[in-house]
């Protein structure tokens, strides 16, 4: 297929919801009615960064820009050809491919700048230390994935809805638990962590802890065959815990979850559709939220009830 030709069906495709090129009397897109497309958040210089955090569906975006000059717009065109480059990374094939995108490829628009390099710098998908990128936050939905199971194991997203106790209904929600919903690829995953027991006292005594992400770099997806306990990983005791009613842990670890774009979460999954037991279980499976997984000391939530000595 040519330029001029994909250009038209490109057109027809990002009409509905991504970005819909309307044609002016003359015929010519007008440039105030262009909206970039939304892309993944990695930290390289020429990567993608747009407000609004990850590609999801055909999302509408605004910001889009690359190390390697590309705006919203170029990065519309590429990753309609590309898709990996606004689902994983502005990689070199992505850069390369600037040089397509211009009038003398058949557009209207001189949209990208032409490549400075060849090859382009090998892209890491890790952000600086401590840069977690821009939390995107989602209303709630009962439509989650199927891409977990019953294992143990630790589950690299975005995190994407919080659910206090008592809310979300059509979510998931319920009375004792906080419910995060994590973005994994295209799906979303239902957290289920425990703010409130059902035997003897309510309440549930917390701890947070700076220490590297166990298991290995975050990648995003579930990863089953996880390894996890609170006094093996993290020299963590019953002891070294507050205690906190429901309502006061509600407050905090919803403040803690204020700005988290990436976590992991070691959990056991309840099904295919998310997972629980975010607390201390014993055998290696202790469940926690690891906050800030791409620094060198991510931040530990870890959990016990009243009746749990360790």
């Amino acid at each position: 297929m040519n330029l001029q030709t994909r250009w038209s069906v490109i057109g027809v495709v990002l009409f509905s919801g991504v970005a819909a090129c309307s044609a002016s009397s003359s015929g010519e897109v007008s440039e105030g009615q262009r909206q970039p497309v939304v892309s993944a958040q990695v930290a390289c210089a020429h990567d993608v960064q747009c407000t609004g955090g990850p590609l999801s569906g055909e999302s509408n975006g605004a910001g889009c820009t690359t190390g390697s000059g590309a705006n919203g717009w170029c990065v519309q065109d590429v990753c309609a050809d590309h898709p990996s480059c606004c689902s994983s990374a502005w990689d070199d094939t992505c850069v390369q491919a600037l040089a397509d995108y211009n009038k003398a490829g058949g557009y209207q628009y001189d949209d990208c700048p032409s490549p400075v390099q060849s090859p382009a710098p090998a892209c890491s998908s890790t952000p600086p230390d401590g840069d977690d990128g821009t939390p995107v936050r989602r209303a709630c939905t009962g439509n989650f994935g199927s891409g977990m199971s019953s294992a143990f194991g630790r589950l690299d997203g975005f995190l994407v809805s919080i659910i206090q106790p008592g809310e979300g209904s059509g979510c998931n929600g319920d009375a004792h638990h906080v419910h995060l919903q994590v973005q994994v690829k295209d799906s979303v995953y239902d957290i289920a962590v425990n703010v409130s027991s059902n035997q003897g006292t309510p309440n549930v005594d917390f701890e947070k802890i700076h220490a590297p992400l166990a298991g290995g770099s975050w990648s995003e997806g579930w990863h089953t065959g996880a390894s996890f306990d609170y006094p093996g990983n993290l020299s963590a005791h019953s002891d070294d815990f507050q205690t906190y009613t429901p309502s006061t842990l509600t407050n905090e670890v919803t403040n803690d979850l204020t700005t988290v774009n990436h976590i992991s979460v070691f959990t056991t999954g309840y099904g295919a559709t998310g997972g629980h037991l975010i607390h201390r279980n014993g055998s290696n499976h202790d469940g926690a939220l690891v906050l800030q997984p791409l620094s060198s000391s991510p931040q530990y939530l870890l959990f016990h009830f009243a009746s749990q000595t360790f």
